[in-house]
């Protein structure tokens, strides 16, 4: 089935792909890979790899829990809102660990966060995030005090282990993928740059 040409006249279709026909500055970046350094294709494949993981990560954390987008969305939030201030950026596992290994331990609790916190972080609806976390309650996820909501302090089941085991493989796996591709792309960045052909010279040509 053909497909509907973007508005403006000066983009022609190449294959797979809208290209602007007259002006190279501003070319897709399939085409300007061949004139000039892979800093734009790099930074492509660095949001793609990104993105790829943390869609994988919803799908999964979904799939594995049985709960729907937005109670995802919100569970972690605030799984991230309740202990955010007891891993500094930086900090190193026997730093923000304790002997057992435990990240909440005394002296060191959890930050209980309100609904309007919630409400303006994730910039879902108010009355959203109460059923969601009320739903998230009954299944014993999360807590709710005087303070505010908290993850359930209860301990991690097999099914939360498991959970967390892969995900760590995963992203030890996006680590070195994401390094690959900083490492190629300073090899390419070190080749002699090719520039874009001006009008003139695709005219003489």
């Amino acid at each position: 089935m053909a497909l509907a040409p973007p508005s403006r006249d000066r983009w022609h279709f190449y294959g797979t792909q809208w290209r602007i026909h007259e002006v190279p500055e501003v070319m897709s970046i399939a085409s300007h890979a061949r004139y000039g350094p892979s800093l734009d294709g790099t930074r492509v494949l660095i949001s793609f790899t990104l993105n790829r993981y943390i869609v994988d990560h919803l799908l999964r954390t979904m799939r594995h829990f049985d709960l729907d987008l937005d109670s995802v969305v919100i569970w972690s939030l605030l799984a991230q809102l309740n202990v955010v201030h007891l891993i500094p950026p930086g900090a190193t596992p026997d730093v923000v660990l304790g002997e057992d290994g435990h990240l909440v331990r005394e002296g060191r609790d959890m930050r209980a966060m309100r609904l309007r916190d919630l409400e303006q972080i994730s910039l879902l609806p108010r009355e959203t995030i109460r059923r969601k976390l009320a739903k998230l309650e009954e299944r014993g996820l999360v807590c709710r005090t005087d303070a505010g909501w908290t993850m359930a302090q209860l301990y991690v089941d097999e099914n939360v282990r498991q959970f967390v085991h892969e995900q760590a493989k995963r992203a030890s796996v996006l680590c070195k993928e994401l390094n690959r591709i900083l490492s190629c792309s300073e090899g390419l960045a070190d080749r002699p740059v090719m520039k874009a052909p001006s009008r003139g010279d695709r005219a003489a040509g």
